[in-house]
C-alpha cells in the first residue's frame, strides 16, 4: 500500500516582492484544487479576507489558513512545523499544501525540516506525509534595479550577514524556480541585466518573467523538480569553491577514457558466421597464423550444438565463433572470416554446462608464466579470454605474463573451469595478506647498488645513485623483470599506501633534522637568501616552462605531467601530493619515468659544471 503523500510549494521572498499577491492568485484558481496555507499569523498577511468568508476552496469550514503562531516560520521551533504539516496530511482533504516564508526568512532550514521529518519523527508521518515539491523564490524586478543597482549590489564580496542583498542572495541560491515579479515595469536592457545576475548566482533555478504574479499556475506547483542535494550544491559560490575539484574529476575521467580507448589493449567480443571457403576445414590455429593476429574463440556453434573450441578445431562454412580479440583487429578478423551475427545461441550441452568465471592467480608458481605456455585450450579445455589487471581489462594474448593478483576470464564446462582455479590459486585471502618481501629485498640491493662509485675519466669524484637513485632503480627493474626471478611484486594497496607515507615521512624528518640545525644562520647570513631567490627560479621556471608545453602541445593529462615535474625535481612530497588527488597510477607512472634520467642528468650535469666551468 503506497503512503499517503501531500506535495508542498515553499513560496519565499523578500519583503514587498509580491509572494502574498502570488498566494492569493493561486487560491483563486479555477481548477478546483483545494490548497492549505501555512502563514506567519493571519494578522500580518494581507490574504483576501473574502477568500475566507467565500465557501469553495477555503471556506470556514474548511479551515483551509493555518496560522503558524509564535513568529515567522524559520523563526518557530520546528517542531511547530513538523507538527502542522503531520495535522493537514492526515485530514487527507487537501491536494497541496503553501508555506509562505517570512521575507525576512532563509529557505534551507525550512527545506531541510520538510524534508527529514518522515525519518526525524516517524510517529508523526503513519498517515501520510508532506513530501517539498518545488521552492519558489519572488523576486521585485523594479526594487532590484532602484534599490540594488540592478542587481549589481548582490554580486559585491564579503556582505554582511544583516544586509538585505545577503538575505535575497539567500533566498535566490536555495530555490528551483525564480519568479521575476514586475517585470515589464523595467526596460528590457534592464531585464536580460538582472536575469543574467539571477542566474550567476543560482545557474538551475528556472526563471519566470511576470506581473504582479500572474503566472501560469501549472508552471509552479506539481512540477516535481525539487531535489534537495541539487538545489543546496547548485548555488554559484559552492560551485566556485568546488571548481578546481570538478576541473580534478574531470581530469581523472579524461586519464580513465584514454586507457579504455587503447584499441590494441582493448578486449573486442563479436559473435561470426564463417564465410570464407579458404578458411573451412582448417584449424583454429592454422587461421591464427595466417592472420597474424592474436585471437581466441571461446564458443564455437556448429549444426547446433555449442562447444568450447580448441585450437586443433576445424571450422567449416557456416559455422558460427564467438571471438574475443583486440579491438585494432576486429575489422580486419571479421573481414577474413565473415560476417557478424546479432543472434544470441541456446546451448544445449546439459551434462557439462558451459561457464565463464572469473579467476584470481594467487598461486606463486604461475607468476611470470605466459598464457600460450600453459596451454589452457589443449590441456584443461577451456579458453582464457581476457586478463584484468588493475581495473583494466587486457586482451589476453598469447604472449602476455600472468603476474600476481591478476584477474582471468575462463570460458569451458564447468569441471575444466574448476581445475583451471584450483591451478591458479583462485583464493581472495591470500589476496590480503601483505607481501613485502619483495620490497625490502628491492629496498637492500637498491642501497647496495646505489652506493656503487661510478668513476668517470675526468672526473675527480666517482659518481654515485645515492640512497634514492639505487633503490628506485632497482625497484623498476624488479618490476618488470622480478617475475623471472620467482619475485612477486603484488601487495595490497593498504601496505603499499603505508610504505609510501612511511617513507616520505622518514624522508622529510632526516631532511628537516640535517638541515635544521643551521638553517636560520644559512639564511640570515652571507648569501643565504641568494640561494633561496636562486632555488626559487631553478624550480618555478622549469615547471611553468615544461608543464606549459606538456599541456598546450603534447596534451598530456594533468596528473601525468604531476608526476613528471615531480620526478624532474626529485621531490616526492610533489609526487606524494599527486597520489593523494588521483585514484589512478598516472603520477607515479610519470614519476618513475622521468626520475632516473633527470637523476643521471642533475648528477652529471652538476660535477660537468664544477669541473670545466668552476675548477680550470
Amino acid at each position: 500500500m503506497n503512503q499517503f503523500i501531500t506535495p508542498v510549494l515553499l513560496l519565499t521572498g523578500y519583503l514587498g516582492s509580491g509572494k502574498t499577491t502570488l498566494l492569493n492568485r493561486i487560491l483563486t484558481n479555477k481548477k478546483g484544487i483545494k490548497f492549505a496555507v501555512i502563514v506567519n499569523d493571519i494578522g500580518e498577511v494581507n490574504i483576501d479576507a473574502n477568500l475566507i468568508a467565500q465557501g469553495g476552496v477555503v471556506g470556514q469550514k474548511d479551515d483551509s489558513l493555518v496560522p503558524l503562531q509564535n513568529g515567522c516560520i524559520c523563526c518557530t521551533l520546528k517542531m511547530d512545523l513538523v507538527q502542522q504539516l503531520s495535522e493537514l496530511v492526515e485530514e487527507q482533504r487537501f491536494d497541496y499544501i503553501v508555506i509562505e516564508a517570512s521575507g525576512i526568512c532563509e529557505p534551507a532550514p525550512i527545506a531541510q525540516t520538510i524534508s527529514v521529518y518522515p525519518q526525524m519523527y516517524p510517529n508523526l508521518a503513519t498517515k501520510g506525509i508532506a513530501k517539498l515539491d518545488s521552492i519558489v523564490t519572488v523576486v521585485d524586478a523594479l526594487r532590484l534595479r532602484d534599490e540594488f543597482a540592478e542587481g549589481n549590489d548582490l554580486k559585491k564580496p564579503n556582505l554582511d550577514e544583516d544586509d538585505l542583498a545577503s538575505l535575497v542572495i539567500q533566498q535566490v541560491e536555495f530555490c528551483n524556480m525564480i519568479l521575476l515579479n514586475k517585470a515589464s515595469e523595467v526596460t528590457p536592457d534592464e531585464l536580460k541585466r538582472i536575469t543574467s545576475i539571477l542566474h550567476e548566482i543560482q545557474p538551475k533555478a528556472e526563471i519566470i518573467p511576470c506581473d504582479y504574479g500572474n503566472v501560469d499556475l501549472d508552471k509552479i506547483i506539481n512540477t516535481h523538480l525539487f531535489d534537495f542535494e541539487k538545489v543546496a550544491t547548485s548555488a554559484r559560490w559552492i560551485e566556485a569553491v568546488e571548481g578546481d575539484e570538478h576541473d580534478l574529476e574531470n581530469e581523472e575521467e579524461e586519464l580513465e577514457e584514454a586507457e579504455a580507448e587503447n584499441p590494441h589493449t582493448k578486449a573486442h567480443s563479436m559473435r561470426l558466421k564463417v564465410a570464407n571457403s579458404y578458411i573451412a576445414g582448417r584449424t583454429l590455429g592454422e587461421i591464427s597464423s595466417f592472420l597474424n593476429r592474436d585471437i581466441v574463440c571461446t564458443r564455437l556453434l556448429h549444426e547446433g550444438k555449442v562447444t568450447t573450441p580448441m585450437r586443433d578445431t576445424i571450422l567449416n562454412m557456416n559455422d558460427e565463433v564467438l571471438v574475443v580479440c583486440a579491438e585494432a583487429d576486429a575489422e580486419a578478423i571479421k573481414a577474413f572470416i565473415g560476417p557478424e551475427q546479432e543472434t544470441e545461441w541456446t546451448e544445449q550441452d546439459e551434462k557439462q554446462p558451459m561457464v565463464s568465471r572469473r579467476i584470481i592467480v594467487t598461486n606463486p608458481s604461475i607468476n611470470g608464466k605466459t598464457l600460450g605456455k600453459m596451454h589452457f585450450s589443449s590441456v584443461y579445455g577451456v579458453n582464457v579470454t581476457r586478463i584484468t589487471r588493475q581495473g583494466m581489462d587486457l586482451f589476453a594474448s598469447r604472449d602476455h605474463h600472468f603476474h600476481y593478483g591478476d584477474k582471468i576470464m575462463v570460458v569451458g564446462p564447468e569441471d575444466n573451469v574448476n581445475r583451471v582455479a584450483e591451478l591458479m590459486g583462485n583464493s581472495v585471502k591470500r589476496l590480503d595478506a601483505p607481501n613485502i618481501a619483495t620490497i625490502f629485498i628491492g629496498i637492500l640491493v637498491g642501497i647496495i647498488f646505489g652506493s656503487i662509485p661510478v668513476a668517470v675519466p675526468g672526473m675527480p669524484v666517482p659518481m654515485k645513485l645515492g640512497i634514492a637513485g639505487g633503490p628506485l632503480i632497482i625497484a623498476i627493474l624488479v618490476g618488470r623483470f622480478g617475475y623471472r626471478m620467482k619475485l612477486v611484486t603484488y601487495t595490497t594497496t593498504s601496505a603499499n599506501m603505508m610504505l609510501r607515507e612511511i617513507g616520505l615521512v622518514l624522508f622529510l624528518a632526516s631532511v628537516g633534522i640535517k638541515a635544521g640545525a643551521n638553517f636560520m644562520e644559512t639564511v640570515v647570513q652571507g648569501d643565504g637568501l641568494k640561494y633561496v631567490y636562486t632555488g626559487f627560479l631553478i624550480t618555478i621556471i622549469p615547471i611553468l616552462i615544461i608543464g606549459t608545453i606538456a599541456r598546450l602541445k603534447f596534451k598530456f593529462n594533468y596528473f601525468t605531467i604531476m608526476g613528471m615535474l615531480a620526478g624532474t625535481c626529485t621531490d616526492p612530497p610533489a609526487l606524494a601530493y599527486a597520489n593523494s588527488i588521483c585514484s589512478k597510477e598516472a603520477p607515479a607512472i610519470g614519476y618513475s619515468t622521468v626520475y632516473p634520467l633527470s637523476m643521471f642528468l642533475r648528477i652529471f650535469t652538476a660535477q660537468f659544471i664544477v669541473l670545466f666551468c668552476c675548477g680550470m
